[in-house]
């Protein structure tokens, strides 16, 4: 029962962390830029994370499930097999769905030249980053490392983005354009995908032995749909409602948006984790 509660408080812990390090990076970036070009940027990061539900698809559920699975059962085959056509279909969706997306914004800012194109353009990258590190993280989980799957998107995104936005300000950039923010976000996501992705790769070769693989195609394709729908309406409900408002109201209204909801975010998770925390102390 410790054990179980220490994971739990870590688990929350580097919860409060991310929430903590978002207020910052949203802070530091509201400073380098004006409210309207702030609102331009949060409506593009938005759009981008709708536009990767195809590309991640549940997977990241469907991977803690098999590689528990595969380890149980001692199915290194299956396991190694599985890994691969994890990554493999994930990337496959997730190009798919950037050259689509980057395709129709090209079309619709050649025929109605709008700020927010461009910035959306240079936020596609991490239509890629995000599905390949949140399947990363499900294998991880998967392979028995909860918490290590967590500091790569959790802390180490936000906190590079804090950082750079915070350098930025501190060598005297002002009212810089939304497509400068865009490419912070998008250079804070590509050092996070690549940190995780290296211990991905240590973790795994520690604790999978190389041999041979099995894949099995059309029964994880299968089981996928389930999870699919599962992961879409839970991205649907959390970026929606800012999409629709950056495209019927002027930028400005989405940055005030994008404020109040990470402030009342982080208010309802802080609450939610100490009522977790009191329950936990009360049973060990």
């Amino acid at each position: 029962m410790k054990s179980l509660f220490k994971l739990g408080s870590t688990s929350v812990s580097i919860r409060i962390g991310r929430m903590g390090l978002g207020v910052l990076s949203n802070a530091a970036l509201a400073r380098l830029m004006a409210p309207h070009d702030f609102g331009v940027l949060a409506f593009a990061i938005a759009t981008t994370t709708l536009i990767a539900i195809p590309g991640e698809g549940g997977m990241t559920s469907l991977a803690t499930r098999e590689v528990v699975k595969k380890r149980v059962s001692n199915d290194l085959p299956g396991l190694r097999g599985f890994i691969y056509f994890a990554n493999a279909t994930v990337l496959s969706l997730s190009l798919t769905s950037v050259l689509i997306a980057a395709l129709i914004v090209g079309i619709l800012w050649t025929v109605s030249p709008d700020v927010r194109y461009p910035t959306l353009m240079v936020t596609l990258g991490s239509v890629i980053f995000g599905p390949m590190a949140n399947t990363r993280a499900g294998i991880l989980r998967g392979l028995g490392s909860p918490i290590l799957s967590q500091i790569p998107e959790q802390i180490i995104r936000p906190g590079m983005l804090t950082l750079i936005a915070a350098t930025a300000f501190f060598l005297g950039y002002r009212s810089i354009a939304p497509e400068w923010g865009a490419a912070m976000y998008l250079t804070s996501s590509a050092i996070a995908f690549a940190v995780g992705t290296a211990v991905l790769v240590i973790y795994y070769k520690r604790h999978v032995p190389s041999g041979d693989r099995v894949v099995q195609t059309r029964e994880w394709l299968s089981s996928l749909l389930p999870f699919s729908l599962v992961a879409a309406v839970q991205v649907a409900m959390g970026q929606t409602a800012m999409v629709v408002l950056g495209m019927v109201r002027p930028p400005t209204d989405t940055a005030i948006f994008r404020i109040v909801t990470l402030i009342g975010d982080v208010v309802g998770f802080s609450v939610l984790a100490l009522g977790v925390l009191e329950i936990g102390r009360a049973h060990v």
